[in-house]
């Protein structure tokens, strides 16, 4: 019986000492690289390594391979905010590019640039609904790394 409590008090001690770490280490302050202004406002954030995951049932691109042909997503009506998440994994300087329609025959772009071998985020909290579609650019041609895409009906 003592034993038990014992090991009990330990493992409750052991837990007590961890979650604060935990959940210190999931609390990252947000670092905003910029903001353009625009129809849709997208806020860019830098990230090494750390990234918040997204709930599955809100991603519309889900860790897929860059690729020169680019993606897309459609935002869906009600659906207010995104986030898109870039990890450039060549050893050079990526630039992306959203682009998204605004009516006829009109569109609007937002860019971000992604240090090689690192990754960046780009949250838009008054989107429109409709196609975006995002292009990878470097100057050499090859593009390599993953995207993500979170779509969501509350800001970001």
């Amino acid at each position: 019986m003592k034993k038990s409590i014992s090991l009990t008090m330990a493992l409750m001690l052991l837990l007590a000492m961890v979650m604060p770490t935990s959940s210190f280490a999931m609390a990252k302050e947000k670092n905003t690289a910029s903001k353009i202004q625009d129809l849709e406002t997208p806020i860019v954030e830098d990230f090494d390594g750390f990234m918040i995951v997204p709930y599955a049932n809100h991603l519309v691109v889900d860790s897929e391979s860059i690729g020169n042909s680019g993606t897309s997503w459609d935002q869906p009506k009600n659906y207010n905010a995104y986030r898109v998440w870039v990890k450039n994994d060549t050893n050079e300087s990526m630039t992306i590019t959203i682009r998204y329609s605004t009516g006829w025959f009109s569109s609007e772009t937002h860019t971000m640039t992604i240090p090689a071998k690192k990754g960046k985020s780009l949250t838009v909290n008054n989107a429109r609904s409709g196609q975006h579609t995002i292009s990878f650019i470097t100057s050499s041609g090859y593009v390599s790394g993953t995207v993500s895409v979170r779509v969501s009906d509350e800001g970001l």
